[in-house]
C-alpha cells in the first residue's frame, strides 16, 4: 500500500513538469522531421524495418513536440496584458520581447519562417491552431504505407495512404498530395478494385479548372473538342491550345485507358485531348529552357526535336507519354474524325521515340 502511494505520489509530482517541458527538451536529433529524413534514407536503402521503426518514432516525437509548442505559446498568451495587445503577431511578438517569452517567440518565428505570415493570415491564434494539429503527420502516413505495400500488408497500406491523403492539407509540400494519390491508385490497381482506381485518379484530375467544373466540361476544354470536331489540323490545334496541368497528365492518360477498355470513346477524347495538351505544353517549357531560339512552327518540328533530349524521352516513357499520343489518335479514329487521327498516327509513326508505339501507329494508318 505504501509502494502504491509513494508511486502515485511520484507520478503526481511529475505532471507539472512534463506538462512545461520547454524547448531545451527537444533535441535536433530526435525531433520528429530529422527522425523521418532517416527513415526516408533507410526506405531508399530498402532498410524497411528499420524505417518502419523511425517512422513510427516520428509519429510519437511529432505527438510530443505539439504538446510542447501549445504548452508554451498557450501559458504565453494567457496574460491580460499579452490578450490586450490583440492577435497580430507582431504586436504579440512585441509584448513577448517586453516580457522576455523568449521560447514562445521562438515557436512563433520558427512558424513564421516556415510558412510565412500570409500562410496564418497574420494571426497569433492561427500559429496556435497549427500546433494543435502538428501532431497530425501526412508524411509519416505515406512513408509507412509505401513500406506496408512492400511488404505485401495491402489493407494497412490502403488505411495509411487514405489517412495521408485525407490530412493533405497539413504536408509540408502540398503537391506531394499528388504522390499519395498516385499510389494509392496504382495500389487499387494492382488489387483489380477498378472503380477505386478510376475514383483515385478522378481525384487527381479534380484540382484542373481546365477539365471540368463543378461536374460540367470546362469551357476551355469544350472550346477545344469543338474545334477538334470542325476540323483543325494538328499544327494548329497545338498553337492555338497549352495547359499547364502537368501533376495530371498521367492520370489523364490512364483515364483514357479505363474509357477504352469501357467503350467510353468520348470521354476517352476528352481525358487524351487534355492529357496530351499538358505534354505538349510540359515539354514545350523544357525546350524553350534549352534551345534558346525555339518557337512553335509546327508539330513536326515540336516532336522532332524533343528527340535530341534523353531525359525528356525518358521522362516520357515514365509517364507513358507515347502511348498517350497514340491513344489521342485513336481517340479520334474512334469518334470519327479520322483526318486529324491521321495526322496524329503520321507523326507518331515518325517521331515516337518508343519504337512500339511508332508500329502501332503504323498498323493504325493502315486502317483508316
Amino acid at each position: 500500500m505504501k509502494k502504491i502511494a509513494f508511486v502515485l505520489v511520484l507520478l503526481i509530482s511529475s505532471l507539472p513538469i512534463f506538462a512545461q517541458k520547454s524547448l531545451s527538451s527537444l533535441t535536433e536529433e530526435n525531433l520528429s522531421w530529422r527522425l523521418l529524413e532517416k527513415a526516408d534514407s533507410a526506405y531508399d536503402e530498402r532498410n524497411f524495418s528499420r524505417s518502419a521503426s523511425l517512422v513510427q518514432k516520428a509519429k510519437i516525437n511529432r505527438k510530443e513536440e505539439s504538446k510542447i509548442y501549445v504548452d508554451i505559446l498557450e501559458r504565453a498568451l494567457s496574460p491580460l496584458a499579452v490578450q490586450k495587445v490583440g492577435n497580430n503577431i507582431d504586436d504579440v511578438l512585441a509584448i513577448l520581447e517586453d516580457r522576455d517569452s523568449q521560447e514562445a517567440i521562438t515557436v512563433i518565428k520558427e512558424a513564421t519562417y516556415t510558412k510565412g505570415y500570409e500562410y496564418f493570415s497574420n494571426s497569433v491564434q492561427e500559429i496556435l491552431n497549427y500546433y494543435k494539429e502538428y501532431d497530425i503527420y501526412p508524411e509519416a502516413d505515406f512513408l509507412l504505407a509505401k513500406i506496408y505495400r512492400l511488404e505485401g500488408e495491402f489493407s494497412l497500406a490502403q488505411t495509411s495512404y487514405l489517412t495521408a491523403w485525407e490530412n493533405s492539407d497539413k504536408l509540408d509540400i502540398p503537391m506531394v498530395k499528388y504522390d499519395i494519390l498516385y499510389e494509392l491508385a496504382s495500389l487499387y490497381k494492382t488489387q483489380k478494385n477498378f472503380d477505386d482506381y478510376e475514383k483515385t485518379l478522378l481525384l487527381i484530375v479534380a484540382d484542373d479548372s481546365n477539365f471540368y467544373v463543378n461536374g460540367k466540361i470546362s469551357p476551355f476544354l469544350e472550346s477545344v473538342i469543338q474545334n477538334i470536331k470542325k476540323g483543325t489540323n494538328l499544327d494548329k490545334l497545338f498553337l492555338l491550345y497549352r495547359s499547364d496541368s502537368y501533376n495530371q497528365i498521367y492520370a489523364y492518360f490512364q483515364l483514357a485507358q479505363i474509357y477504352e477498355e469501357s467503350g467510353n470513346y468520348e470521354k476517352m477524347l476528352e481525358v487524351s485531348t487534355i492529357g496530351m495538351l499538358g505534354a505538349v505544353t510540359r515539354i514545350e517549357q523544357i525546350l524553350q529552357e534549352r534551345e534558346l531560339e525555339y518557337s512553335y512552327k509546327n508539330f513536326s518540328h515540336f516532336y522532332n526535336l524533343l528527340n535530341n533530349y534523353d531525359d525528356v524521352i525518358e521522362w516520357g516513357i515514365e509517364n507513358e507519354i507515347w502511348k498517350g499520343f497514340y491513344d489521342f489518335g485513336y481517340a479520334l479514329t474512334q469518334n470519327k474524325i479520322k483526318k486529324l487521327a491521321k495526322e496524329v498516327f503520321n507523326e507518331n509513326a515518325q517521331y515516337s521515340p518508343e519504337e512500339y508505339w511508332k508500329k502501332q501507329s503504323q498498323e493504325a494508318l493502315k486502317k483508316l
